[in-house]
This record gives structure tokens, sequence and C-alpha cells, in this order.
């Protein structure tokens, strides 16, 4: 009887280790709280206790069998506890799972809600839009200050049948129309000062509505089937899932290419030389390109990040809806709803005016009525453009 109840000890024993084992890794399995684990615990080393001191008792017992067998079925009492315990643990702990993986669901679903969110309002996009107006036009009131286009100061006129200035005068096509190119190379020194920073304003505004755009400061035509993807997603996908799918594409695609600030000055570099060679500033397009390097980098760099914090704020930050940065291309005909005049000398003739340039950038919000799948557009900035007619 003695090793009976010995061995039915050791048994005992290794159940409870193996309870212990049991418990023991569910709670490193799961993400429990201290409190519930403690709580097994406590209730394990009791049980532990028993045990030690049913043991002790064993080694005094007499070796009468009614004695031994009283401490049995006390063992055997204390093992189905034990099991009772387990079960009952091995409940809450499966029920503990449950509600964290309910709780990890909901919060992958709150997770993606808050992406379908803006972080930026369009109030904050028009006050970077409005900031970055009025330093492309200090800025071009400043550089058109620091060079002197008169004849007699560059010692003969200027000649406009070399290869630098049919270059120059192609590239300032592209972005200023020919009719702002030919009143630059025609106009007289009265006029060309004042030409020459409307110019100026004009090729930078040009250059930054495509840096705001951009998808990834790429070639437009390499970008063109982003926009091309982009354009039919919003005929059909919801205005959220839409927004950041465009949030997500910019962000990574500009990752992908690591564009510096020094890549993207070139492009305010190019307005700003093309338009001193075709007014018939006497210098190569090579000393330009140093000279205004080298004595103006911040100014530009300012350009730059007045640009790029634009196009995250609009492309990345805002998702909700579309914003779009307007640049009115020239020859286009005036219309008062969305354009404003900013030298006040149209002619009265409407929309027979036509836009010599942009001088000022504005801003468009498109929000999709998912009833009907149509985009309404509301003006928040109208661009400011210089009419023909008011030269």
């Amino acid at each position: 009887m003695k090793k009976e109840m010995e061995d039915r000890i050791t048994e005992l024993s290794t159940q409870i280790v193996l309870v212990r084992a049991q418990v023991e890794e569910r709670e490193a399995k799961l993400d429990v709280s201290s409190k519930e684990v403690d709580e097994v615990k406590d209730q394990l080393a009791q049980a532990m206790n028993e045990l030690n001191q049913l043991r002790a008792t064993n080694l005094q017992l007499s070796g009468s069998d009614d004695a031994k067998g009283k401490e049995l079925l006390a063992l055997k009492a204390s093992h189905d506890r034990l099991r009772q315990l387990y079960n009952a643990t091995s409940q809450a702990l499966d029920l503990r799972t449950s509600d964290l993986e309910e709780e990890r669901r909901r919060s992958e679903s709150l997770g993606l809600a808050s992406r379908l969110n803006d972080t930026t309002s369009s109030d904050d996009v028009v006050g970077l839009l409005q900031a970055s107006n009025e330093r492309i036009h200090a800025f071009a009131s400043f550089m058109a200050d620091q060079f002197d286009l008169s004849v007699s100061s560059q010692q003969g006129a200027a000649d406009f049948t070399s290869t630098d200035m049919e270059e120059a005068k192609e590239r300032a096509e592209e972005i200023l129309g020919s009719r702002m190119v030919h009143l630059l190379m025609q106009s007289g020194q009265k006029r060309k000062a004042e030409l020459v920073r409307l110019a100026f304003q004009a090729g930078i505004c040009a250059y930054a509505e495509w840096m705001v755009s951009s998808w990834m400061f790429e070639d437009p035509g390499r970008e063109g089937v982003l926009n091309t993807v982009y354009e039919s997603m919003r005929k059909s996908e919801p205005s959220p899932l839409l927004g950041l799918w465009r949030s997500l594409t910019r962000k990574h695609g500009q990752k992908t290419t690591k564009v510096s600030s020094s890549d993207l000055s070139i492009y305010f570099l190019d307005a700003l030389i093309n338009v001193l060679i075709v007014s018939g500033f006497r210098a190569t397009h090579m000393s330009l390109h140093s000279h205004i390097t080298t004595a103006f980098p911040e100014q530009i760099a300012l350009l730059v990040q007045d640009a790029t914090k634009l196009n995250k704020s609009i492309g990345e930050e805002v998702v909700e809806y579309d914003l779009e940065v307007v640049h009115i291309p020239p020859e286009t005909p005036f219309d008062p709803v969305y354009m404003e005049d900013a030298s006040g000398k149209a002619s009265g003739k409407g929309k027979k005016d036509r836009v010599l340039c942009t001088v000022e950038l504005g801003l468009l919000r498109l929000v999709k009525n998912e009833t009907n799948g149509k985009w309404e557009n509301r003006v928040l900035v109208k661009p400011r453009v210089l009419l023909q007619s008011a030269i």
C-alpha cells in the first residue's frame, strides 16, 4: 500500500507538472493581462502547497491501510480539483484569445479608416499656395533688378541667330508661348524690364505647377501611364480609396526616384536663363547657369521647397477629395469665373480676351458625387493671368 501511494503521488506530481507546463505555454502564446496570469499562478501554487502537505503527511503515516486509503482519496480529490482548475483556466484563456483577435481585427480596420482621412485641410493648402505665389512674385522682381538689359551696358545688341538664342527661344516658347517670347525679343528698353519680370514670374509658375502635380518628378511622358490609370479609377472608385491609392503611389513612387532639390532647381534655372537670353542679355547659357546657381542658391531652393511641400500636401495628405493646382496655358480664352485679370487693364471684350501668361497659380477642389459618379468643382483660389489685351 505504501508503494502504491508513493507511485500515485509521483503520478499526480507528473500531472501537476504537465498542467503547469500547459498553462505556461498558453501564457506565453497569448497576450493575456498580467492579472489573469497571476491568478492562475496563485491557484497552482496553492495546489502545490497542498500536494507538499500530503507528501509530508504520507511520511508520517503509521502504516494503517485505512489511513493510507484516506490519504489516497485526498490525493485523488486534489488531482480532480487541479484538472477542473486547468479546464476552467483553459476556457478563460480561449475566450481571451477570441477577444484579442477581435480587438486586432478592429484595430486593423481602424488603422485603414484613419488612412482614409485627410491629414491636411484645404485651408492649409490654400495658405501654402498663397505663400508660394508671394515668394515667386518677390523673387521674379528681385531677379529682374539684377540684370541690366540695355544695349549700352552690354556693348552691343545680342545675336538673335546664335545657337544659344535658338535653343532658348524654343524652350521659352514651350512654357511662355510664342507671343510672350516675341514681346521679349522685340520690345523696347522701357518695357523690357517689366516684361522680363512678368516672364520670370510666368516661367517659374509653369514649372512650379508641374512640380506640385507630378507623381514622382519624372518627365511628363514617363508619368503618362499613372495619369491614365488615375483618370480611369476616378470613373469607378469611391473618393477615399481613390485618394489613398494616389497618396501611396506618390509616396512610394518618389522614394524610388529619389529626386533631390538640386535636381528640381534646374527647371527654375532654365526658365530664368531662357528669358534672359531671348530678352537680349549677352551671355551664354552656361555662364548664366554658373552665375545664378552661385549667386542665388538659397532663393531657388526655397522655391523648390514650396513646390514639393504642396506636392506632398495635395498628393499624399488629402485623400477625401482632389485638389488641383491651376495654371492657365497661353492663348486660352479668358473666363472670369475661373480666372482673375492680374493687370486690371482688360479690354472689356470678355471671353474674347486671351491669356498671355499665368503669373499666380490657382487651386481647384474636386469632390465626387458618389450617387451619380460626377465630379463637382469648386474654385478655392483663382489663378491670376495677364491678358494679351493688357500689353
